[in-house]
Order: C-alpha cells, then sequence, then structure tokens
C-alpha cells in the first residue's frame, strides 16, 4: 500500500467541528495510591502493583459531535472529507467524490502538472454548479453541524491518500 499526494482545486465544504464529552468504559485499578490506578488493566482481574481487584470505570474524552464517516456513507460518498495528520482540527473539508460531468477550462496534478493559472478559473460558476449538483449532500451536512458552522468556497486542497 503506498501514499499518494494529491492536489484538489474546486468548490469544497468546509464544516466548522464542534466536540463533546463521550463517556466510555475501561477495566484498571481502583486504588487511588497504586502506581496502576486509572492503567487499563483489561486482561487482567487484580493488580499487578497492589493486589486490589481490577474494577470497570467509566471516563470522557473529547470526540466531534458529528461523526464525518457515516455522515458521507449517508450521502452514499457522493463528497468525502479531506484530511491530513497535519491538518487543522476544528473543521472538515467535504469535496466531490466523482467527477465533474463538464469540460473545465483548468486542470492540475501535482503528478504531471508543473504549474497552472488561475486566470482561466471561474470560482463563482463552479460554486453554482457544486450548490446544484450537490443540494442534497450540502443540505444533510448542513443538519448535522447546523447552517451556522457550514460555508462553501472554493480553493486548493493538498492531502495524502
Amino acid at each position: 500500500m503506498g501514499v499518494s499526494a494529491t492536489c484538489y482545486s474546486g468548490p469544497y465544504i468546509k464544516a466548522k467541528i464542534e466536540l463533546k464529552k463521550t463517556p466510555y468504559d475501561v477495566n484498571a485499578c481502583p486504588k487511588v495510591e497504586c502506581r496502576n490506578y486509572r492503567k487499563d488493566s483489561s486482561s487482567v482481574k487484580f493488580c499487578d502493583s497492589c493486589g486490589s481487584e481490577i474494577t470497570k470505570q467509566t471516563r470522557t474524552k473529547m470526540s466531534p459531535t458529528v461523526d464525518w464517516w457515516d455522515l458521507t456513507e449517508k450521502m452514499h460518498e457522493a463528497l468525502s472529507v479531506r484530511q491530513n495528520d497535519s491538518a487543522p482540527k476544528d473543521f472538515n473539508l467535504y469535496v466531490p467524490n466523482h467527477g465533474r460531468g463538464q469540460k473545465r477550462k483548468h486542470s492540475f496534478s501535482p503528478d504531471y502538472t508543473d504549474y497552472f493559472f488561475l486566470e482561466s478559473v471561474e470560482p463563482e460558476a463552479e460554486i453554482a454548479w457544486f450548490k446544484e449538483m450537490f443540494a442534497d449532500e450540502i443540505k444533510a451536512v448542513e443538519e448535522a453541524y447546523g447552517s451556522d458552522k457550514v460555508t462553501i468556497g472554493w480553493g486548493i486542497i493538498s492531502y495524502l491518500s
């Protein structure tokens, strides 16, 4: 399995990520003074440090209010999320997951294009096409995140796949 550097140019949806506290259970030593306190010990019944019985404990973690994977599945993957480990963690970018079905005046691929000029780009026309072509998907993203947290723009997005 390899990694490909890809560059997308065109309309996108930017959805602001909100976090919520999510409870989850672990099995751990319950003694505060023990060196294994709160360490996950799912594979044993007793603490190897103090001998206390391992108990189930509920903890919380911060997780996004919207599961982008489930959302893209509900949209039959018409849009996909572009993420990198180095990307900002406060928003998701949704881009089309299939061809435009229309001829563009420009094309860009980091593997085959040394440069391209933005003079040929018509962002307003591409955004209008995007809003029409993906109206149902845009509505689904707005319902999931809240319409006040969703914007549509045009840009150049680099990512690894």
